[in-house]
């Protein structure tokens, strides 16, 4: 069979699939639950596919046929939580990207379009930001008089800090999200970017200025949209800091010459790198630190710079 008339056929099956689960509300249902899941068919699809003329016509038509269905917002969730996404992962792969900029990538995108779907969704009565409030002040009522200590002021601040917890989602979503493409394209003998390219990573040093100017913001500024921005920003370093901490150690363990000599089966030595880091992530700042100290000077001279 002709491989355009292939890729027609499996277009049309695809595009059925998503049809009908927008038409059964699935996308609004599960929400960022199922991205990885969801994203897998479409990342498969577009890299297989020899005719790359008919992205254009098929992506519409599932949209269309799904927002003509009365299904205005299930269209409007595929667009920015599933195919964004999924063609985040498809040009990453065509451009042959390391791991790290696939996963900060991936997790920009996955933001952006939660919060792009988040505008959509108030416009007909679902806020999931004011369900998040409500949660934490139940959380709070629950708990406020236990030994957990929950005061009003810890529950406003989680309240302040949304943008930034739903960025330490969307990271949690694209790392299971490669875990899963990872794992289905080593089935089908596919090239992706190995698990170790993370531990040769760091930010570009421009992140630290940016940082910095961040910090100062808040600082010299009180305002409280500037206070919001900053305070959410300021997270979302730190939490990224802690992770290039958290592989610069193991990075530096893995390449110990000592580790490397020593006369021990592999599971005790990462049992001990595994403690060392349980130690560490009780001071967090240590990781951040750690992982500032790494983006400045480079001390691991890794490959990869996002």
């Amino acid at each position: 069979m002709d491989n355009k008339i292939k890729d027609l056929i499996v277009a049309f099956f695809l595009s059925m699939t998503y049809i009908i689960l927008g038409a059964l509300n699935v996308y609004s249902m599960t929400f960022l639950a199922f991205i990885p899941i969801l994203v897998l068919p479409i990342v498969i699809y577009g890299i297989k596919k020899s005719d790359k003329n008919i992205d254009f016509i098929l992506y519409s038509t599932i949209i269309l046929c799904i927002a003509l269905g009365g299904n205005s917002l299930e269209a409007i969730i595929f667009t920015f939580t599933i195919l964004l996404p999924s063609y985040i992962i498809i040009a990453g792969y065509h451009k042959n990207i390391s791991l790290p900029h696939h996963f900060i990538y991936l997790t920009l995108a996955i933001w952006v379009g939660t919060f792009i779907c988040f505008n959509f969704l108030t416009l007909v009565g679902i806020d999931y930001i004011q369900i998040y409030f409500n949660f934490l002040e139940q959380y709070l009522e629950q708990y406020k008089d236990t030994a957990l200590n929950i005061t009003f002021e810890t529950i406003e601040f989680m309240k302040s800090i949304y943008f930034a917890m739903f960025f330490l989602v969307s990271m949690w979503v694209s790392t299971i999200c490669l875990c899963i493409i990872k794992f289905t394209f080593k089935i089908r003998k596919w090239n992706f970017p190995k698990f170790n390219q993370l531990l040769d990573f760091k930010l570009s040093q421009i992140s630290i200025l940016v940082f910095l100017l961040i910090l100062m913001l808040l600082q010299t500024n009180k305002n409280s949209v500037t206070e919001v921005v900053g305070v959410n920003a300021t997270i979302i370093f730190v939490s990224l800091y802690q992770l290039i901490g958290f592989f610069s150690i193991l990075s530096v363990a893995r390449k110990s010459k000592k580790l490397k000599d020593a006369k021990v089966i592999t599971a005790p030595k990462y049992l001990l790198i595994i403690i060392i880091i349980v130690v560490i992530i009780f001071t967090p700042y240590t990781l951040v630190s750690i992982g500032i100290i790494d983006t400045i000077i480079n001390y691991r001279k890794v490959k990869f710079v996002v």
